[in-house]
C-alpha cells in the first residue's frame, strides 16, 4: 500500500459512513476516477486507494506533475463539511509544505512558509485575518497532535490557541486587561445592543421586501404585459415631448400676439393725437 502524500494528509478523512459509502460505490461500479500520486506518493484518492484495497481490487493510477498545492486545495478545500478552522489549517499546513524535489524535505517543515500573508490566506480559505492569524501560530507552535486535532475538527483554532496558552507555548503577547464596568454602563451598553438588533432585523426585513419587489419585477419581464408597458411608456414619453414642444411654440406665438397688441395700441394712439390736430388746425 502506497504513503499518504503530506500535503493530502492536511485535510481531514472521511468519517466512517462516507468511507463505507464510498467503498460499496466501488464495489458496485468500479473506481471511476483515478488515484493520483506525486513523488510516489498519494495525492489525491488515498480514500478510493484505501477502498480499492479493503476490497480486492487493483487501484487505477495517474501521475501528477503539476503544482501538487493546487491540485489538493481545488478538491479539498471548498469541501462542504469543512468548518472555517479546518480550512485555514489546512492552508496554513499545505503553504508551509517543503516537499518538492528529492533534495527537498519529505515531511511538513516547521519552519512557516511566509509566501502568504495572513491577508492572502484568509482570502483564500474564505475565513478572517483572525483565524488565518490563529492557522499560523498553531502550524509553527503547535505539535502535530494538536495540529491533527484541528485538521479532523475535534478542535477549533481558538480553543487550539488556548491550550497552547495554558501550557505556555503561545504568544508573548499579554492577556488583555479587562476594565471592571458598573451597572449603569452595563444597561446602557444592553440597550444600545438590542437598539442594534433592532435595527438589524429592520434591514433584514426590507431587505426581504425588495427581493420580493425584485423577483416580482423578473417574473413580470417574462409576460407579454411587460412589453406592452414598455411600449406605453414609451408613447407617454413621446406624446409628453410633444406637448412640451407645442407648449413652448404657443408661448412664443403668445408673446407676438401680446406684442402686436401692444404695437396696434400705440398706433391707434397715435392716429388718434393726429385727428385731433387736424380737428383743431380745421
Amino acid at each position: 500500500m502506497l504513503e499518504r502524500h503530506p500535503l493530502s494528509a492536511a485535510f481531514p478523512d472521511l468519517n466512517d459512513e462516507e468511507f463505507q459509502a464510498l467503498k460499496e460505490s466501488i464495489k458496485n461500479n468500479g473506481q471511476r476516477e483515478k488515484i493520483v500520486t506525486f513523488e510516489g506518493k498519494i495525492l489525491d484518492g488515498w480514500h478510493r486507494h484505501k477502498a480499492c484495497i479493503e476490497l480486492g481490487i487493483d487501484p487505477k493510477f495517474g501521475v501528477f506533475t503539476g503544482n501538487a498545492i493546487d491540485c489538493v486545495l481545488d478538491k479539498n478545500l471548498l469541501r462542504r463539511h469543512l468548518t472555517p478552522s479546518q480550512r485555514a489549517m489546512a492552508l496554513a499546513t499545505c503553504n508551509a509544505w517543503r516537499g518538492i524535489g528529492s533534495n527537498q524535505h519529505d515531511q511538513l517543515s516547521y519552519q512557516y512558509d511566509t509566501s502568504l500573508s495572513v491577508r492572502e490566506l484568509a482570502d483564500k480559505a474564505n475565513v478572517s485575518k483572525v483565524t488565518a492569524q490563529r492557522a499560523k501560530v498553531i502550524r509553527v507552535r503547535g505539535n502535530e497532535e494538536l495540529q491533527q486535532r484541528v485538521r479532523d475538527g475535534s478542535l477549533s483554532l481558538g480553543e487550539a490557541i488556548l491550550e497552547l496558552e495554558a501550557k505556555g507555548t503561545g504568544t508573548r503577547k499579554r492577556k488583555p486587561f479587562v476594565k471592571p464596568i458598573d451597572r449603569r454602563d452595563y444597561e446602557e451598553l444592553q440597550q444600545r445592543y438590542s437598539k442594534l438588533q433592532d435595527d438589524f432585523q429592520e434591514t433584514i426585513d426590507n431587505y426581504e421586501v425588495l427581493a420580493e419587489d425584485a423577483a416580482a419585477l423578473c417574473a413580470l419581464q417574462d409576460r407579454e404585459e411587460f412589453n406592452l408597458i414598455k411600449e406605453l411608456q414609451l408613447s407617454v414619453k413621446n406624446l409628453t415631448e410633444s406637448r412640451d414642444k407645442w407648449q413652448r411654440e404657443a408661448a412664443e406665438k403668445q408673446r407676438q400676439i401680446n406684442y402686436l397688441k401692444r404695437r396696434v395700441a400705440t398706433l391707434d394712439r397715435e392716429l388718434a393725437d393726429l385727428k385731433h390736430r387736424e380737428d383743431a388746425t380745421a
